[in-house]
């Protein structure tokens, strides 16, 4: 009763405190709306000559990311930071090669011959305590 209300209550203010307001507007911004999660995708710039990363900025959906560079990045969040993102992203945007693409094929599995030999293989089983299957449940075993 009153411990569940009080945990709600903390949670919903927990919440409306996270967000600033900010002095142009008054409108709530998530400080984290400017932290970079990810980045998907990259372009040759022409203008700058540089690279443009699209970055997927968190708590943000996917048709707010933007176009960035590297420079930027490293200004937001540390050269640190922005190399690691980057080089996470060149790691999973590479084809892998060809031997890891394909998976080994599976050796066969061992059939029983007959119902009779797998009912005979789950009536020896055994667990804990010495208990054993019933046997409706080794008729759906069959």
């Amino acid at each position: 009763g009153g411990q569940q209300r009080m945990r709600a209550f903390r949670q919903k203010w927990r919440d409306v405190l996270r967000w600033e307001v900010d002095d142009r507007g008054g409108e709530p911004f998530d400080p984290s709306f400017v932290q970079a999660e990810r980045v998907i995708a990259f372009r040759e710039n022409e203008t700058e000559g540089g690279v443009d990363y699209m970055v997927k900025w968190r708590n943000l959906p996917y048709h707010e990311c933007t176009w960035e560079t590297e420079s930027c990045l490293e200004d937001a969040m540390g050269k640190r930071e922005a190399q690691n993102l980057i080089s996470t992203f060149e790691a999973f945007d590479r084809i892998p090669d060809e031997h890891l693409l394909h998976t080994p094929e599976r050796p066969p599995v061992p059939r029983a011959k007959s119902n009779e030999e797998m009912r005979d293989y789950a009536s020896k089983c055994t667990f804990k305590d010495g208990h054993m299957l019933r046997e409706y449940q080794v008729s759906l075993f069959l």
